[in-house]
């Protein structure tokens, strides 16, 4: 963004003289006035009266008025602002005339007002209406008008004046949460938009796109860095709010079908661009979008620059190639988020996700899958999951969901400092493995015991790999092991005197990861699963 050169360049009068010729204002004993924030200094008539309200700074004699205030819209530079201007006012003779930062507006239908636009020293973007009051052909006001306006470059008013500070209060926003967390496991909390401070900036193409405030400064700072490595980027995508993101999936709907709109488009609610702290970036050479199929060496290459410059800025990538398993989507290199500086080189130093940097578990799997006698496995599921091994005291494998698995292994370190000694006798069982459990244990025990204690093929918890048969050799410490359950995410699956519920008899060895949060609520309240969620 261009820095505005001194306070104001040299603005040209714009009162056209009478006939008989405009008078000169006395200015000898007018008073400098510095506007901090909007980087504008004005000299004006020392008998000034002065308001603030809602955002508006207010002031005026019998001949001038004078209202300053922030606008919605920020700006790359003052050149832009000048396009964008002239393009969004409609008026037939509007122009607009740059001078170094500051745009006058002219072209209005009442030709004794004035308005300008500036680009603060803080990237916001102001708006200066000056006018003259009394009536049309009141020659002091105008020539008081006249006055104000030259005084903007600094030509009217005493050399020595003294110069009155102000500061534009805008309306105060609640600070936005940088680290809310939006995927397709945590929709967006209720009420997140009203406390966002929205503004309106551009696409490549001039269409108009609504950032938050303290992003799209980022943003325009990253966009500068980047130019002058010669990496050109713009805006493809930013702010989407919920009726947005339903017509997006149904508009992928209809062209692509329900099954892959459901992998393209985010659930409305689940969607990261409903923070308006999203961005999805576009790539451009020689003023046209690169493309990925026609240059996908050049491609990568501007994506790997990207990248390499989104923390110090305050920006993560969002979906990183590695990371799918956590954020639930596919690598996406143009899809950036701001987090604030400080958690961004935290992020990138460490090569995680949010949700990781979170303490959040995995947005692809869904940790409260209920699959019991009445339910089965979800299709796919086998597919999606991610397994680790580890081999217990009777040299046999076993493999655990891996989320699951480090939480075990903080559960298990926890009751060894307290003596009790945990192994694991049984996790993931694929549903070939569990007809042959059902089949053998049939042989040893009959019919009946399995029917009470193994579950149907398909319809087993440890097709999901989030559940554990626990191994002891001494039953008397079942208390101190569940007393620590909820701690790291597990609960009792099958407890005492929930049979009519589980479908299952007490169980004191199997539990099952449903993540702390949960845990510790379905702990507290003495309820199965099934109550949780209402499935019973």
């Amino acid at each position: 963004m261009k820095k505005m050169i001194g306070s104001m360049l040299a603005l040209c009068a714009i009162i056209v003289l009478t006939a008989c010729g405009t008078p000169r204002a006395d200015t000898s004993a007018w008073v400098r006035h510095s506007f901090d924030g909007a980087g504008i200094v004005v000299a004006l008539p020392e008998d000034m009266t002065w308001e603030a309200a809602d955002g508006t700074l207010r002031a005026r004699n019998e001949s001038v008025r004078l209202e300053l205030s922030l606008c919605g819209e920020l700006y790359e530079d003052a050149e832009a602002m000048a396009a964008r201007l002239g393009a969004e006012t409609g008026r037939e003779a509007a122009r607009v005339e740059d001078a170094g930062g500051l745009v006058r507006l002219a072209g209005a239908e009442d030709e004794r007002t004035a308005e300008y636009y500036a680009i603060g020293p803080d990237g916001d973007t102001y708006r200066l209406l000056l006018a003259a009051n009394g009536e049309e052909k009141d020659r002091r006001a105008a020539a008081e008008l006249s006055a104000v306006e030259q005084s903007l470059s600094g030509d009217t008013g005493p050399a020595d004046a003294s110069t009155v500070r102000h500061s534009v209060k805008r309306t105060e926003y609640p600070t936005a949460d940088t680290l809310v967390l939006v995927n397709k496991r945590n929709p967006l909390p209720e009420g997140w938009a009203d406390g966002l401070d929205l503004v309106q900036t551009a696409d490549p193409l001039g269409e108009p796109l609504t950032v938050e405030r303290g992003v799209c400064k980022a943003y325009f700072a990253l966009r500068d860095a980047l130019a002058a490595e010669g990496v050109t980027i713009g805006l493809a995508s930013a702010y989407r709010g919920d009726a947005a993101q339903r017509e997006l999936a149904a508009r992928v709907t209809a062209r692509r079908g329900a099954d892959e709109a459901e992998k393209r488009v985010a659930a409305p609610g689940c969607s990261e661009h409903l923070t308006a702290l999203a961005l999805d970036l576009c790539l451009f050479a020689d003023g046209r979008p690169i493309d990925g199929a026609e240059e996908p060496a050049r491609y990568s290459e501007a994506w790997e620059k990207v990248a390499s410059r989104l923390a110090e800025f305050g920006f993560i990538l969002r979906y990183p190639e590695d990371g799918t398993y956590y954020t639930g989507c596919a690598y996406e290199p143009w899809h950036i988020r701001y987090v604030g500086t400080e958690a961004a080189r935290e992020i990138a130093a460490r090569g995680i996700t949010l949700e990781e940097y979170l303490g959040k578990d995995p947005a692809s799997v869904d940790y409260l899958v209920l699959v019991n006698a009445k339910t089965a496995l979800p299709g796919g599921w086998e597919d999606e999951i991610e397994l680790s091994h580890m081999t217990n005291r009777h040299g046999e494998d076993i493999a655990v969901e891996r989320v699951a698995y480090e939480a075990y292994c903080g559960l298990r370190d926890a009751l060894a400092a307290e003596g009790v000694h945990l192994d694991i006798n049984s996790a993931y069982r694929s549903v070939a493995a569990q007809e042959a459990l059902a089949k053998s244990y049939t042989e040893k025990y009959g019919a009946d015991y399995v029917k009470r204690y193994v579950a149907v093929p398909g319809y087993s918890e440890h097709h999901t790999g989030l559940a554990i048969d626990l191994y002891l050799e001494s039953q008397e410490v079942w208390a101190k092991i569940h007393a620590h359950l909820a701690e790291f995410g597990f609960i009792l699956r099958y407890p005492e005197g929930k049979e009519s519920v589980t479908g299952y008899g007490y169980e004191p060895w199997h539990i099952r990861y449903v993540g702390a949060e949960t845990a510790r609520e379905i702990t507290a309240r003495g309820i199965a699963l099934e109550e949780y969620l209402n499935a019973a």
